[in-house]
């Protein structure tokens, strides 16, 4: 293990401890930025928040960008599948594990003695990797919420919010409205903000807050008309915007739920003044190998065929299984997996519509089910569970029984799961 995995790793992470890793105030990442000569007030960036879709949307819109033919554009996301260097890319490359290593032990005093969560600490270190790469344009992901995120420093050129649903309430709320202030947190003053939230409850806090900033609106749906279809390897759609029309363009990721995270990506280049045709048509259709985002609806097989996504909410796991349904003419093989912070009866609800049958697989988080747990919880809601246990037993067993051509195995509801099995299957590359 690297200098710099060793001692983050042992930092207070949200994916082990829960709420009890949050700490809020921005005191800790503040000092830390100080301390770095406060890289974040030189980045250009688009920031990004909303409960489900910011991943995809934050790598669209720098895949977009970089095919503007910018300098170098800059791409923080999480959780990362199986390295922490995923989270932080420069033109889709993760950080060197030599330049984290290096931070690491320069900045290890600082660090032990404002003690941050791991995410704090690596929200730090991207944005001094950021700067110091000299980045043209960063693209930030928020992490949990965003009014209080460690993100929520930089001032950005333009804040996108995706959208609003119910994920987790244990902090951010019980209600969409009280979700909807803590992404809108992020909405800086006199900074446009771009959203496709749809609930009118929810927009109408967004709004506020933005009214409230001196920041313009951008509706997404209000703004722009999508057309959209599945293919083979993706999407293909067709975006007119209050600039332009962008038709039958190709995009990297599959579901019907990317066209509006598409439409955002591009709106949000055109706001950024980087939506030129071309760059739009090759940011999107080249996501993938541009971004190095992984796991989305991600087909790795296809005798039988085999999607990988993240999913870890109700609204993502019905999105995914939908999909799902949509490319497969016999049974539909679920492995799932889940942290015990999520909603595991509305997802048992979604597999129960599904008609999936089910293996649960017990996840490599101190937070998560073990496959036994999560199979009683799942049978209490009639799921049919044929299996508990490892994710290799599962894809074993899975693999024995699904035709290869009629059916479909679907690995879903964690990112600790997708990455776990990407990483078994030798489909990681961190180079």
């Amino acid at each position: 293990m690297d200098v710099y995995e060793a001692y983050l790793l042992q930092l207070p992470r949200y994916g082990d401890k829960g709420k009890k890793a949050l700490n809020p105030g921005f005191a800790r990442v503040n000092a830390m930025v100080e301390a770095m000569g406060h890289p974040h007030a030189r980045l250009d960036c688009v920031h990004v928040a909303g409960t489900n879709g910011k991943g995809s949307t934050a790598a669209m819109t720098a895949a977009i960008l970089q095919s503007s033919g910018l300098h170098r554009v800059g791409l923080y996301t999480s959780p990362h599948l199986v390295s922490m260097r995923e989270r932080i890319r420069c033109d889709g490359v993760p950080v060197p594990s030599a330049w984290m290593n290096a931070a690491v032990r320069k900045y290890r005093p600082v660090m032990d003695t404002v003690r941050p969560s791991f995410f704090e600490a690596v929200t730090a270190l991207a944005f001094l990797y950021f700067a110091e790469r000299n980045v043209s344009v960063a693209v930030i992901e928020a992490g949990l919420g965003g009014r209080l995120d460690a993100t929520n420093i930089v001032t950005p050129r333009l804040s996108i919010v995706t959208g609003i649903d119910y994920d987790h309430m244990n902090v951010l709320g019980n209600s969409l409205e009280d979700i909807a202030r803590e992404k809108g947190g992020i909405i800086k003053q006199g900074v446009p903000l771009l959203t496709a939230t749809r609930q009118p409850e929810a927009l109408a806090v967004l709004k506020a807050i933005a009214s409230a900033r001196s920041a313009s609106v951008h509706v997404a749906q209000r703004e722009c008309t999508v057309a959209a279809k599945h293919h083979e390897h993706g999407l293909t759609l067709s975006v007119t915007t209050p600039e332009t029309t962008h038709a039958t363009l190709t995009v990297g990721l599959a579901g019907l739920h990317q066209a509006t995270n598409a439409t955002l990506a591009i709106r949000a280049a055109e706001l950024a003044g980087r939506a030129g045709p071309a760059a739009v048509r090759a940011g999107l259709r080249n996501v993938r190998a541009l971004s190095g985002f992984r796991g989305r609806l991600e087909t790795i097989a296809l005798a039988p065929r085999t999607v990988v996504d993240v999913a870890h909410n109700p609204a993502g796991l019905r999105s995914a299984l939908a999909y799902a349904r949509s490319r497969c003419d016999g049974r539909l093989f679920v492995l799932f997996g889940l942290v015990r912070s999520k909603d595991a009866a509305k997802m048992a609800r979604a597999l129960f519509d599904s008609r999936a049958i089910v293996y649960t697989c017990r996840v490599a988080a101190r937070r998560g089910y073990s496959a036994d747990q999560l199979a009683g919880i799942l049978r209490t809601w009639q799921v049919p569970v044929a299996r508990a246990g490892t994710w290799e037993a599962a894809w074993e067993h899975a693999q024995a029984r699904a035709h290869a051509e009629n059916d479909l195995i679907l690995v879903c509801g964690s990112h600790y799961l997708a990455g776990a099995l990407l990483e078994g299957l030798g489909m990681i590359n961190e180079s």
